[in-house]
C-alpha cells in the first residue's frame, strides 16, 4: 500500500454462483431476525427459490416465518442446510451453528446483508465504510457532510437504517455511508469499499472480522495513529493497488494524516500541499456533541470522496446534528 498514490481503481463486481440468475438460483437463509427476515424478503422479491433455516423459535420468528411463507419461501425448524446455491446468513447467527457449519464444509459461498446489497447495487454506487466505537455518530455526520455537498447519500447499516431498503429505493444515491458491527462483520466477504475507516479495534472484537472492512479498498484506508491494531491491519490489507493509507490522530497530524491543531481540525492527507502545510476543516469548538475522533471519522472519508473543506465545515456543524453554530 502506497502513502502518495490518489486514484480510484474499479473492481470487479460480484456475481451470483456460476453465473446463474436469481429465477434459478436455490437460496438458504439462516435466521430470522431483523436481518434473515429483510434478505428472506429481498431474494424472494428477486425471484429465487427461498428456504429458511428458522435457528431460533418465538412468536416474532413464527409470525415472520408465516408471512414468507405466504410470499412464497418454505421454513424449516431444524438445523438441517437444505440444498441450495448461495447461503444468506441473518445478523445473530453463530459460527457454531449446524446449518452454517454444513454451508462451511461444502465450500458454499455463505453472504451477509451486506454482500446482498452490493451484489444488487453491482458497483454503481460508491461505498463509504465505517467500523469501530462511534461509528454511528460518524456515520450520521458524514450523511450530513454529503447532504452539504449536494450529494444524495444514505447512512445504512447495523443501527442505521437497513442496507437492503436501499435495493427497493427508487432513488440513485451518489454514495452510501455503510456502518458495520461485529455481526455483520462475521460474514461479509464481498464488499470492495470506496474508502473505509475503522475507528478503534476494541479488547472484544475480532482481529480478523475488522481486517475484512480494507479488504479490497479502492481509495483510502483509514486508521487511527493512537490505536497501533488499525495501523497493522491496514498495513496487511489486500487492497486495490494505488490506494492509500491515511491516518486520524487527535494531535499535530504527520503528512498523510487528518488531527488536531490548537483548536482546528486539519487535513494533511488531500491537499497538494500537504508536505509543509495543512487545510483548516472545522473549529473543535464548533463541533458540540459529537467527539473530535467521530468528526475526523466522517471528515477523512468525505474528502477521500472529493467533498470541499466548506462542505465538510457545513456538515459538522449543523442544527441536524444538533450543535451550535461555528
Amino acid at each position: 500500500m502506497t502513502e502518495s498514490v490518489d486514484r480510484t481503481t474499479s473492481m470487479p463486481i460480484s456475481r451470483l454462483p456460476q453465473g446463474q440468475e436469481w429465477a434459478q438460483t436455490r437460496v438458504a437463509v439462516i435466521g430470522l431476525d431483523d436481518i434473515g427476515f429483510s434478505e428472506a424478503d429481498v431474494a424472494l422479491d428477486l425471484g429465487a427459490q427461498v428456504d429458511v433455516v428458522a435457528v431460533e423459535d418465538s412468536d416474532i420468528v413464527r409470525a415472520r416465518a408465516k408471512l414468507l411463507e405466504t410470499l412464497g419461501a418454505r421454513v424449516l425448524w431444524d438445523d438441517i442446510l437444505p440444498a441450495c446455491d448461495l447461503v444468506l446468513v441473518g445478523g445473530n447467527v453463530s459460527l457454531l451453528c449446524p446449518a452454517v457449519t454444513q454451508a462451511l464444509a461444502a465450500g458454499l459461498p455463505l453472504w451477509s446483508d451486506i454482500d446482498l446489497a452490493w451484489s444488487l447495487d453491482a458497483g454503481k454506487t460508491p461505498w463509504l465504510g465505517l467500523a469501530g466505537p462511534g461509528s454511528i455518530d460518524a456515520a450520521l455526520a458524514l450523511e450530513s457532510i454529503l447532504a452539504h455537498n449536494q450529494s444524495r447519500a444514505s447512512a445504512v447499516g447495523a443501527g442505521l437504517r437497513p442496507i437492503l431498503e436501499t435495493t427497493l429505493d427508487s432513488e440513485t444515491y451518489d454514495a452510501l455511508v455503510v456502518r458495520l458491527d461485529a455481526a455483520q462483520l462475521r460474514w461479509m466477504s464481498t464488499v470492495s469499499f470506496h474508502s473505509a475507516c475503522v475507528l478503534g479495534v476494541g479488547a472484544g472484537d475480532d482481529v480478523g472480522d475488522v481486517a475484512k472492512v480494507y479488504n479490497q479498498v479502492q481509495h483510502s484506508c483509514v486508521y487511527v495513529v493512537e490505536d497501533p491494531a488499525t495501523q497493522s491491519l491496514v498495513e496487511e490489507a489486500d487492497v486495490v493497488e494505488g490506494a492509500r493509507a491515511i491516518g486520524l490522530t487527535c494531535s499535530v497530524p504527520a503528512i498523510s494524516m487528518l488531527g488536531v491543531v490548537d483548536d482546528l481540525l486539519v487535513d494533511r492527507a488531500f491537499i497538494p500541499q500537504r508536505n509543509d502545510s495543512a487545510l483548516e476543516l472545522v473549529k473543535v469548538s464548533a463541533l458540540g456533541d459529537i467527539s473530535v475522533l467521530c468528526a475526523l471519522g466522517a471528515a477523512v472519508l468525505a474528502r477521500s470522496f472529493g467533498v470541499s473543506a466548506m462542505a465538510v465545515r457545513a456538515g459538522l456543524t449543523g442544527p441536524e446534528l444538533g450543535v451550535g453554530p461555528e
